[in-house]
């Protein structure tokens, strides 16, 4: 995450979004550019399953400011299983810790904190199926995203990955976005 920026350079100059793990590995590994969720989170478990790791994505709704939300499940998070314990492994948001994110029933325990600032992830149902990934702020959790933990493929997003590139009602198509973590906080250009 430090190395790799959370961007929608692509997006923003009208070229078209590929999620083939080729393409992806030309954009980031060789050009050392970024990407969006889609990009850096299918590059991520790509990696993460060639090191023999077990990892699926999940789609999420975005929280944004005044108590709205993104489109349903147009964000699409990564999951990584150790032990039998899920960690949030989300390397396509732009306000993440730089370590993964336990998700277990002991929401106090689950706390990760780094110059980014204090996350958690909670279960919010009594069937460990919903959970939504939290940053303290302003004394309180606020809620980044919330997701379902059901392991989804990448062509399940294929219309919210068109939505986020072409739609004129996205964020990604309203304005440019770089982000990433530094030793001393989150620097952002937009």
């Amino acid at each position: 995450m430090r190395t790799v920026p959370f961007e929608n350079i692509d997006v923003q100059n009208g070229i078209p979004i590929s999620v083939e793990v080729n393409d992806l590995y030309h954009k980031v590994v060789e050009h050392q550019r970024g990407g969006f969720c889609y990009e850096l989170n299918t590059l991520f478990k790509t990696y993460l399953i060639e090191k023999g790791f077990e990892v699926f994505n999940v789609s999420a709704t975005i929280h944004t400011p005044g108590g709205r939300r993104s489109q349903p499940d147009s964000h699409m998070s990564t999951i990584v299983v150790i032990d039998g314990t899920h960690y949030i492994a989300d390397v396509g948001f732009g306000d993440l810790p730089l370590q993964a994110i336990p998700l277990t029933e002991d929401a106090e325990h689950n706390v990760v904190q780094d110059v980014t600032g204090t996350f958690r992830a909670v279960f919010i149902d009594e069937a460990h199926k919903q959970f939504e990934v939290q940053k303290w702020e302003n004394d309180a959790w606020d809620t980044k995203y919330e997701s379902d933990i059901s392991p989804r493929t990448i062509d399940m997003f294929e219309d919210n990955i068109k939505y986020n590139q072409t739609n004129p009602n996205s964020v990604f198509v309203k304005r440019l976005v770089i982000t990433m973590p530094t030793e001393k906080g989150r620097a952002t250009m937009s």
